[in-house]
């Protein structure tokens, strides 16, 4: 009777419950690995408690979390696939290194062996372990991203351990060449390379395959060995402290990783174990599953009715067809059992990846009008059709008043004709409005003047107004601060008879503007360089300047509602924020986009904490933008919204590269910050580029430039906030990809 391999069977079992969970972590946590709660508001028996991470376990935290609030159950989990495939990458580097040089030494040449001892000498010497700390622990290391870090943990991890395997594949390829079939081979006039692929290799195969095995749990546990030192991937090295001008940093890896729980969490043996004790379990499983793999290989390899040696000799020779047909029936059924297996198991985590979070938009709320603009019988239609799509979804207005908050806006217009010409000779320039010049300020006017160009002069010390005088007024932006041109502007209003004002600055900006100031003295335009210089070429021309105009409102309204979560976190919010105004088909096609990821938030996913929707009226003008009055009378508790998502910058439905900022979702918001990166490695991994928005750094914040309206929630209330923006002329990508990433990403994070 044959007795069962028992260290094969269940280092099988427990590999392919690895490999499961390496294919599929989704379904063994639907918890977020990255996201940080150090801080959590829970409501116990009418009472709000505060509670500090590290957490114990519970039924929120069933493996308890660490000191920055991390589920340690979803970061093991999620962690699985980093981890196994860093040992894995090891093995196989070392392997890559030791097997041509142990061949090439066991066939006689002396450097090979040379360089087998010299290595084994150094690293007997000095124990690989601190050679391996003391190259990682350097800043150039210890800084570089996921990608790049992964990779030096390769090389230097491969470098310093594979002359071990080296000599034992040296010392093995030395018997098997004093073999009497090897100097038979030897005799008839093969060559080395013939006879180390054809008999040498198939007779070590065996040994090989096993090794392996047994090689990627010596790199698990050297990676374990590392982490209690704090050396693992992605190590951020945050400063938490910077007194006297000494830093402190705090050892911190982004990325769900086993070596990083262990060395970040190393000093709280006492206050935590559970946050050593379960990535140390981990460690001990996977290790004991690859040495019991291995073991189980070689008993078996060993038997001698094993056939390895003679199918890896077949398969050596790249003749598969002959090798397939000449096999034994129950190794063409194992074979093709394995084949659909691993197609259905990747079939599988595809449909199931690519179902949770697709997004198609399934039923477009059908909006009549071609624009929504603020203040306007659209956009109150646009509005109407957003409340009832909340009312549908359940969603509760959080003012008294219902689910609009009206605000005030000063006297505004938009352009329904307007015109620019230069006559220039006997022909006619005219240029495109919104591309060459836009309006800031007008009136319905047709004026034909000649042009001053001011930008020569010194207007820091201007004092004669009448040169101005029925004529179109060129100024150079670059030369003046926003608040001076501002009095210039005011001055030559007061002082002078001019017909209007351009101005233009160095910087290659789009000057498109469709919500304008209502102005019935003087207007005030932007133009671009190329017209500006077309101006000054044609200086002695007369320009004619018209437009007509619609006067709009005097108030806009945001909306706004909130999505309960169910738990002890419901009092805590994600808030989101989307534009309802619309200029054409590509602005209908976001606010439909707005209306489906709103409607998959709230139907999709079991929601922890609240989702408060808001959409901002004025989106089109920074000066009429609703985010200012939303700061003014915020109607939910600030300290509360754990992060503001703005995409009230998503522009466009097709798109090159999205605008991304986390630049105002510091660590110190730590939730905030978790989403941001993950939003980040989102867009890398979906191949979507990001550009930075500009901004510049004061009293320890950073300051969006381009786009001031986005600092209002951060500063004036505290929220830390996410930008998003996408702009026209692209299309590579399309919102739908944007939607689906923000799916995943607060659904994950939404626990």
């Amino acid at each position: 009777m044959k007795r069962p391999n028992f260290s094969l069977i269940l280092g099988s079992v427990l590999l392919a419950l690895i490999l499961i969970i390496m294919l599929f972590p989704q379904l063994f946590s639907g918890k977020s690995p990255y996201t940080l709660e150090q801080l959590r508001f829970l409501v116990v028996d009418d009472k709000l408690e505060i509670e500090l991470a590290p957490h114990p376990p519970s039924d929120d935290f069933p493996l308890g979390s660490d000191d920055y609030g991390r589920d340690i159950y979803s970061r093991i989990i999620y962690g699985t696939r980093l981890t196994i495939s860093l040992g894995i990458l090891i093995a196989l580097g070392r392997f890559l290194l030791a097997v041509p040089m142990a061949l090439s030494a066991g066939f006689g040449n002396e450097t090979s062996k040379s360089i087998i001892k010299q290595f084994n000498t150094v690293f007997s010497a000095i124990p690989a372990i601190l050679i391996s700390i003391i190259v990682l622990s350097l800043d150039f290391f210890s800084g570089l991203n996921k990608s790049a870090s992964i990779l030096s943990f390769v090389v230097v991890l491969s470098i310093v351990g594979w002359a071990n395997i080296g000599d034992v594949i040296h010392e093995r390829v030395t018997l098997i060449n004093k073999q009497s079939f090897i100097t038979a081979e030897t005799a008839i006039g093969k060559r080395k390379l013939k006879i180390a692929t054809e008999n040498v290799i198939p007779h070590l195969a065996p040994e090989l395959i096993v090794l392996f095995f047994m090689e990627i749990a010596r790199a698990l546990s050297m990676l374990m060995q590392l982490g209690i030192f704090s050396i693992f991937i992605g190590n951020l090295k945050i400063i938490i402290d910077s007194d006297n001008g000494t830093l402190v940093f705090a050892n911190v890896s982004f990325e769900p990783e086993w070596a990083s729980m262990l060395g970040s969490s190393r000093n709280m043996l006492h206050a935590a174990p559970w946050a050593l004790l379960y990535p140390a379990l981990a460690f001990f499983i996977s290790v004991l599953a690859f040495n019991l793999f291995g073991e189980g290989l070689r008993s078996s390899m060993q038997k001698k009715d094993s056939a390895v040696i003679p199918f890896i000799r077949k398969l050596i020779s790249f003749n598969l067809i002959k090798s397939f047909k000449t096999s034994a029936t129950s190794a063409k059924i194992k074979l093709a059992v394995f084949i659909i297996l691993l197609g259905g198991i990747i079939a599988v985590q595809s449909i199931f990846s690519n179902a949770k979070y697709n997004f198609e938009i399934e039923n477009p709320v059908d909006l009549r009008s071609e624009q929504a603009i603020i203040s306007t019988v659209e956009a109150d239609e646009a509005a109407e059709a957003i409340i009832d799509k909340m009312k549908e979804l359940n969603i509760e207005p959080l003012y008294e008043e219902g689910y609009m908050q009206e605000y005030d806006i000063d006297k505004t217009c938009i352009n329904t004709a307007q015109s620019f010409v230069i006559h220039s000779g006997n022909t006619s320039l005219e240029f495109e409005a919104n591309k060459d010049y836009s309006f800031i300020s007008t009136g319905s006017f047709n004026y034909t003047a000649p042009v001053y160009d001011a930008s020569k002069d010194d207007l820091y010390s201007l004092s004669e107004f009448s040169k101005f005088d029925d004529k179109f007024v060129m100024i150079n932006k670059s030369y003046y601060s926003d608040s001076y041109i501002n009095y210039i502007l005011s001055q030559i209003d007061l002082y002078s008879s001019a017909k209007g004002v351009f101005l233009y600055t160095r910087e290659d900006r789009e000057i498109e503007n469709y919500i304008l100031n209502r102005s019935d003295d003087m207007f005030i335009l932007n133009i671009s360089n190329t017209l500006s210089d077309t101006i000054k070429d044609n200086i002695d021309e007369n320009i004619t300047v018209s437009a007509e105009i619609k006067n709009l409102g005097t108030s806009g309204n945001n909306l706004i509602g909130i999505y309960h979560g169910e738990g002890a976190l419901a009092e805590e919010a994600i808030l989101i924020g989307m534009r309802y105004n619309y200029l054409d088909k590509d602005g209908k096609d976001i606010l439909n986009f707005n209306l489906e990821l709103m409607r998959r938030l709230c139907i999709s996913f079991e929601n922890k904490r609240s989702i408060i929707f808001l959409f901002v009226d004025g989106t089109l003008n920074p000066i009429q933008n609703g985010i200012y009055a939303l700061a003014q009378d915020f109607p939910y508790t600030s300290s509360k919204v754990n992060v503001f998502i703005d995409l009230t910058g998503l522009n466009s439905a097709d798109f090159d590269e999205v605008a991304f900022s986390s630049a105002q979702a510091p660590f110190t918001r730590q939730f905030a910050w978790s989403v941001a990166h993950q939003l980040e490695s989102s867009f890398e991994k979906e191949r979507i580029e990001t550009a930075e928005l500009a901004t510049v750094y004061s009293n320890g914040e950073y300051i969006f430039t381009e786009d001031p309206e986005k600092n209002t929630l951060f500063w004036e209330r505290g929220i830390a906030t996410i930008v998003i923006n996408t702009e026209k002329g692209g299309s590579r990508h399309n919102i739908s990809d944007i939607g689906r990433i923000l799916l995943e990403v607060i659904n994950k994070n939404n626990y």
